[in-house]
C-alpha cells in the first residue's frame, strides 16, 4: 500500500481500519502470553508504550484508536498482564514516547518499530529487540521473528 508517496492515502485509510474495525481479526503474537507469564512470574514489571493517536483522521471517521486498543486487549488473554488504569501508555508522538522509554528505564525493550530505535533519543544501552523487521546495522540491536527468543535469551 505505500510502494510511493502516493500511496500514502491509501496507507493512511488502511491503518484507520486496521487500527479500528480491522482489529478484531487481530490475533496475538505466538510466545507473547508466554512471555509475559514467566516475565511477571520472575518479577518484571511489564509495560506498553504506545504513539498511536488518540483518534483516528477526521476523513476516514475518527476512530478512537486508543479506546479500540484497550477495549480489544480487554477481550484478549493480554488483559492479565496489561490495563489502561496501571500499565498501557499512549504518547501523542514519537519524542514523547521515546522520552518515557528512557525514563522508564527497562531491562529489555520490544517494539517493531525500527523508527523507535533508530531515534536519536533512544537509549541504545537498553536490551532492544526488534520484532520483524530487519535492523539496518545497528550492532546493538536484536531482532527477533518469534516471542520466545526473547525468552531465550533472558535464559
Amino acid at each position: 500500500l505505500k510502494r510511493s508517496e502516493n500511496d500514502q492515502e491509501s496507507w493512511i485509510e488502511a491503518q484507520s481500519w486496521i487500527y479500528s474495525e480491522g482489529l478484531k481479526y487481530a490475533k496475538i503474537s505466538g510466545g507473547l502470553i508466554e512471555l509475559c507469564s514467566m516475565l511477571k512470574e520472575i518479577g518484571f514489571e511489564l509495560r506498553i508504550f504506545s504513539h498511536k493517536t488518540e483518534f483516528g483522521p477526521s476523513r476516514f471517521g475518527s476512530q478512537p484508536f486508543r479506546e479500540i486498543a484497550t477495549s480489544w486487549i480487554k477481550t484478549t488473554d493480554l488483559n492479565s498482564f496489561f490495563s489502561i488504569e496501571q500499565n498501557i501508555d499512549f504518547y501523542d508522538s514519537i519524542d514523547a514516547k521515546i522520552a518515557a522509554i528512557n525514563a522508564f528505564d527497562p531491562d529489555f525493550y520490544v517494539d517493531d518499530l525500527i523508527k523507535v530505535f533508530t531515534h536519536t533519543g533512544y537509549n541504545s544501552k537498553i536490551n532492544s529487540f526488534l520484532y520483524k523487521d530487519v535492523s539496518p546495522g545497528i550492532n546493538w540491536l536484536m531482532e527477533i521473528n518469534h516471542f520466545s527468543e526473547v525468552e531465550d535469551f533472558l535464559l
